[in-house]
């Protein structure tokens, strides 16, 4: 299973003319291989997308989530997503919750097996680099304890990945961030999110 949990998100691919290579997100397809491989022995399972949320809105609020609120099952649902509405220069941005990564790039949610048993299988890790509590439990006992330790994994290059609000617009190149306190970036700054400590906290 590691094996199959490594290989496809390190392939080197040609770029598709929009910047990304055939395996990005490569997530989703280990997801789908290990879903139709079990398929294959009999035992069913869900393919799921756990999205980025935080439990501390920009006014100040706590909110809670029911497990069920941070994750959709079978086709990708984005009514799912956490959503905030900022103002920059007269202008109003719809903004979700992303796991930041190096390059200022970010994850749009992490694909996963919903398992027979109700364990949630990340697809984008090997099952070796996962908590000894998923071992223990074989995998994550819900979407929330995913979201806790997915927030907290580091690459070597970048350290500590992080969550904040993120306004995506590929159509006009227009990528702009928001620390937990509701504070404008622009998203060459991003970093410094994470190092004053004004990160999204998960649910």
């Amino acid at each position: 299973m590691d094996l199959e949990d490594n290989w496809l998100g390190f392939v080197t691919a040609p770029m598709d003319g929009q910047g990304h290579t055939w395996n990005d997100a490569s997530c989703i397809g280990h997801v789908q291989i290990m879903k139709t491989m079990l398929a294959a022995v009999g035992l069913f399972s869900r393919r799921t997308w756990v999205f980025p949320h935080t439990s501390k809105t920009p006014d100040g609020k706590t909110v809670t989530f029911k497990d069920e609120d941070l994750f959709c099952l079978g086709t990708y649902d984005s009514n799912k997503e956490q959503k905030w509405t900022f103002t920059h220069n007269a202008k109003s941005y719809v903004a979700n919750p992303k796991l930041m990564e190096p390059d200022q790039s970010w994850e749009n949610f992490e694909a996963c097996m919903l398992s027979p048993t109700g364990k949630f299988l990340t697809g984008g890790y090997a099952t070796s680099s996962n908590p000894a509590t998923f071992r223990a439990n074989k995998g994550f006992n819900s979407a929330a304890e995913l979201l806790r330790w997915w927030s907290n994994t580091a690459r070597p290059s970048f350290g500590k990945r992080f969550m904040c609000w993120v306004y995506d617009n590929d159509g006009t190149g227009e990528h702009f961030v928001w620390d937990v306190d509701g504070k404008f970036y622009d998203l060459k700054d991003y970093v410094k999110i994470r190092d004053t400590g004004k990160i999204l906290p998960p649910p």
